[in-house]
């Protein structure tokens, strides 16, 4: 089956959201536990955003290939829309300095 204009924009759309969600846990669970922050760097001179970053890309690109794969044609784009402005808002509200301050303190 061929994935249409409508499927791909979708897919694109809510991988990024993923993707975006992906980066602000890791951060986030970097940011209160100092064993997955040392777990994963990958390289010593930029220490764990080396890891957040490519953590963040796979959950992108795995996310982006299994739906376009899977999406079906008859999609409401706008309910799409409205999910990929939900996860964006999800990542930035985690990575928002008063809430990571709460999370701290």
């Amino acid at each position: 089956m061929e994935a249409t204009k409508e499927t791909k924009i979708a897919a694109a759309l809510l991988g990024t959201g993923l993707g975006m969600l992906a980066l602000a846990l890791a951060h986030l669970i970097a940011d209160l536990n100092k064993a997955f922050e040392a777990a994963i760097t990958l390289h010593k001179g930029i220490g764990p955003y080396s890891g957040k970053e490519a953590l963040a890309a796979i959950v992108w690109l795995v996310s982006w290939a299994i739906l376009r794969a899977t999406l079906k044609p008859n999609l409401n784009m706008r309910r799409v829309l409205i999910i990929f402005l939900v996860l964006a808002g999800v990542a930035t509200f985690i990575l928002f300095p008063p809430f990571l301050w709460l999370l701290a303190s």
